[in-house]
């Protein structure tokens, strides 16, 4: 196996599976409303959180956002795509 060492992984790592449990939980709630059904059939949130230019706040940041309601989270985050 590996270990992840990094705090900042470890944070980001837990924050989804934070989010990923909360899913669940809220899995069997109508999401007619706020939920899209995708080409693969997949269920997703309309609305998403993105994460672009964050940097090191993006912990803290996609905290609040699952405290406050986002259950998608745009976890890409690369700076070279967005020049």
């Amino acid at each position: 196996m590996f270990q992840i060492t990094s705090l900042k992984i470890r944070l980001s790592l837990f924050v989804i599976l934070i989010g990923i449990y909360i899913h669940l939980i809220n899995q069997n709630e109508s999401m007619s409303a706020t939920a899209v059904t995708t080409n693969a059939g997949i269920q997703m949130p309309r609305l998403i959180y993105g994460t672009a230019w964050k940097k090191e706040a993006t912990t803290q940041l996609v905290i609040k956002a699952i405290l406050n309601g986002f259950r998608g989270i745009d976890t890409a985050c690369q700076p070279k795509h967005y020049r």
